[in-house]
């Protein structure tokens, strides 16, 4: 697998998008999405990659393919991701990206 690292943001860089919480149910919301590990290593291995299909996140995760689609589904969801196609070898793949560079909560 051929996985090309991004650069990371720096502070205050274009494209530094922000998810601010300012109340406590956006915060429950996104503090159970947050829980599960698999969905976190998900979110850190867009941020480190910034385009990955849902095959190369079950190899970096460890994770059978069923379970991650399931996790994508997930943050799809709750907004934490970005998905569309992408033409392939054998058919059309599912690709995500991040939504969001930071999570901010303002309590």
């Amino acid at each position: 697998m051929a996985i090309t690292r991004q650069k990371p943001l720096t502070r205050g860089e274009v494209g530094d998008k922000a998810l601010i919480i300012n109340n406590i149910g956006e915060l429950y919301r996104i503090a159970r999405v947050l829980s599960s590990h698999v969905r976190v290593q998900i979110l850190y291995y867009l941020a480190l990659y910034g385009e990955l299909s849902v095959k190369q996140l079950a190899e970096l995760t460890k994770t059978p393919l069923p379970i991650v689609s399931r996790h994508v589904k997930k943050l799809e969801q709750e907004g934490l991701v970005i998905t569309g196609l992408k033409t392939g070898r054998r058919g059309l793949r599912k690709i995500l990206k991040k939504r969001y560079d930071r999570i901010i909560v303002r309590l």
